[in-house]
């Protein structure tokens, strides 16, 4: 599998604004719980993008 490969599927990478619209595409589908993951080796690094700049735009 090539790194494109497993892109085509997930939104990776660091632009924020596709994780929101990632994650409001199940939010407007009814989901009541979205799960992520980082499939990368910077996990605090993930969490930490995601804590402050995913995740305040649904509070």
């Amino acid at each position: 599998m090539t790194e494109e490969m497993s892109g085509a599927g997930t939104v990776c990478g660091p632009d924020i604004a596709r994780h929101v619209q990632a994650v409001q595409t199940y939010l407007d589908a009814g989901y009541t719980e979205v799960y992520v993951t980082q499939i990368g080796p910077d996990q605090a690094g993930f969490f930490d993008v995601y804590e402050r700049g995913v995740l305040p735009r649904f509070h």
